[in-house]
């Protein structure tokens, strides 16, 4: 998945089981372990509102870092 603002509206505009079920989906192919992390995915307003205020620059490191993930890096 390559994150963008298109993308993260998509993640906005999802009801709540459709969007804890794609970020814990997403979280599992990217290899992260959610629960290293204080997200709690039963929290959708929460985390619509984190998604909303990303800015250009949030959204790049974090596909920086999922990239360097999937190429084996850390």
């Amino acid at each position: 998945m390559q994150l963008d603002k298109k993308a993260l509206d998509t993640l906005i505009a999802l009801d709540d089981a459709q969007l804890k079920f794609v970020i814990s989906r997403l979280a599992v192919n990217a290899g992260i372990d959610i629960g290293q992390f204080n997200l709690n995915t039963n929290d959708a307003k929460k985390i619509r509102e984190v998604l909303s205020n990303l800015t250009d620059a949030d959204i790049a490191l974090a596909q920086s870092q999922i990239d360097a993930r999937r190429r084996g890096q850390k």
